[in-house]
């Protein structure tokens, strides 16, 4: 992929992991499956909007269902 394509997911659940971290469920629509598909070695870039500021925070999946 040669640039980041974002879509608005929904979290489904927040599993606290430690006083310092959080494992996150997001909640994919059918339509997106495909694009979510697991592929080793990948990273996900996950972007919030806040006060016109655009946070992001890359992580590598561990652990899908």
């Amino acid at each position: 992929m040669s640039g980041a394509d974002f879509h608005t997911l929904t979290v489904a659940a927040v599993e606290k992991l430690t006083d310092e971290s959080v494992a996150i469920e997001l909640e994919v629509p059918p339509a997106l499956a495909s694009e979510f598909d697991f592929v080793a070695g990948q990273h996900v870039i996950v972007r919030r909007d806040i006060d016109g500021l655009s946070l992001i925070h890359i992580s590598e999946p561990t652990r899908l269902q």
